[in-house]
């Protein structure tokens, strides 16, 4: 499949294809508000997250703009199923669970130590295992993350890079946006998905869906 033929497919696909993409987001963010309460051994409970294809163009804005500071956890995904997803926070969301693991607070990023970093990486890992953990549940499909690649930079720059990937086959993205709720806290999170397009082609046909 030439890069043409890639990017027709996913520009092809059909409703019924993004619900099953929709679904396994919503189960994503299930295990991922019990992976969080469990790593910061506290009560978090979650809104019913919004799971949507995007354009590319539109990641950043939906974000907080492209000035928006925030961190990104970026991760390939091997073996069974292939791609890439990024985890993206921001300082709310960075502010929670620093204060929970380290009783720590900080007034902007640049005031992150290496262990505060460490640990918001850890999270990222946590919670894109979650959702790699819904796929894997309902394809049988095994799948490896690598280790985690961070960065702390303005939105707008820090989605360039899944963005060369997403514009290899088309120019959308399954774009998952948590709300979660500690307390009073109320935070969100955001995890872009880019599947390899035979991989995403695999997904559907457990499904018994057409490609």
């Amino acid at each position: 499949m030439n890069g043409n033929q890639e990017r027709g497919y996913i520009e092809s696909l059909t409703d019924m294809h993004f619900d099953v993409l929709r679904e396994i987001g919503n189960i994503g963010s299930g295990n991922a508000a019990s992976s969080l309460a469990a790593m910061l051994n506290t009560q978090v409970d979650m809104n019913i997250p919004t799971v949507k294809i995007l354009d590319v163009e539109e990641l950043a804005v939906t974000i907080g703009g492209p000035e928006t500071q925030v961190v990104g956890i970026l991760f390939t995904l091997h073996e069974e199923f292939e791609g890439m997803m990024m985890f993206i926070t921001q300082k709310q969301f960075a502010h929670l669970v620093l204060n929970v693991l380290m009783n720590r607070q900080f007034d902007k990023f640049e005031d992150l130590g290496e262990m505060d970093i460490s640990a918001i990486k850890e999270v990222g890992n946590i919670m894109v295992s979650a959702y790699m953990g819904a796929i894997s549940q309902m394809t049988n499909f095994k799948i490896a993350l690598s280790p985690p690649s961070i960065a702390i930079d303005m939105a707008g720059a820090l989605l360039n890079v899944p963005a060369v990937e997403i514009e290899k086959y088309g120019d959308k993205a399954l774009f998952i946006q948590d709300g979660f709720i500690n307390g009073e806290n109320q935070v969100t999170s955001y995890l872009i998905l880019i599947p390899e397009v035979g991989y995403l082609k695999k997904l559907f046909q457990v499904f018994g869906m057409d490609v």
